[in-house]
């Protein structure tokens, strides 16, 4: 059975302060399978070796278990046939009146790392929910009450760096390789493109907008036309 891979795959920052890309990389699958509608990872080393892209599954499985990231049970006594593989970094969140932050939390114990309840969802979900809902808010607000600013590039400065935010946001706890951040970087340009009176920035001026899938959409098209041209087609389509 062909497995369809993930759009992005997150890694938390105790993970990734302690382990190496790769052991990341196998964290990261591992949850991601762990989140899936079953609620149980149950793959296999090469199944997790197709998502992860490394090679030596089994020494990061080790390793992460080691640091107590992660717990695998096994179906007999010798620990030959592997059951399935817990993930145990919690996710929390830890504000409520306000925009969350939520952290990336590890629960030490006497046997590791202990594991609570996960819902399997993005730790930044709840938090960019807030954020589209006031922007939205915002956006209705400025058709009848726009706010004055001393000038022009008063507010394209502020609308770009709300767009930054939200950008950032999205990518929370995502391993990014350098080609992928030049890619986001060009994106952030593209989008932060401010009008003649520099009152609206070109993102605004979409019909309908969803930043996940925008910035989903531009890193196939930028795999599929390569880096350097891009013909036929351009970013605005969605």
């Amino acid at each position: 059975m062909k497995i369809i891979p993930p759009t992005f795959l997150q890694v938390p920052y105790a993970v990734h302060k302690e382990c190496t890309p790769s052991e990341s990389a196998v964290y990261a699958t591992v949850y991601w399978f762990h989140s899936l509608k079953d609620g149980k990872c149950m793959a296999s080393n090469k199944a997790i070796a197709e998502i992860s892209r490394v090679k030596r599954v089994d020494n990061a499985l080790s390793k992460l278990e080691k640091l107590g990231f992660i717990r695998r049970t096994y179906k007999d006594g010798d620990k030959k046939v592997r059951d399935r593989i817990i993930p145990l970094v919690e996710y929390k969140q830890v504000s409520s009146d306000k925009v969350s932050r939520v952290e990336d939390t590890v629960s030490s114990t006497e046997e590791g790392v202990s594991s609570t309840e996960d819902t399997g969802y993005p730790p930044q979900r709840n938090r960019i929910r807030k954020i589209n809902k006031k922007r939205n808010k915002k956006r209705k607000e400025s058709v009848t009450t726009p706010q004055k600013y001393d000038s022009g590039e008063d507010l394209v400065v502020k609308k770009t760096t709300e767009f930054i935010e939200d950008v950032r946001l999205r990518l929370e706890g995502i391993v990014l390789t350098r080609s992928q951040a030049n890619e986001i970087q060009k994106f952030v340009s593209y989008w932060t493109e401010p009008n003649k009176s520099k009152t609206r920035l070109k993102w605004e001026m979409e019909k309908t907008w969803d930043t996940k899938r925008r910035i989903s959409r531009w890193m196939k098209n930028s795999i599929e036309w390569g880096n350097n041209q891009r013909k036929g087609k351009n970013y605005d389509e969605e």
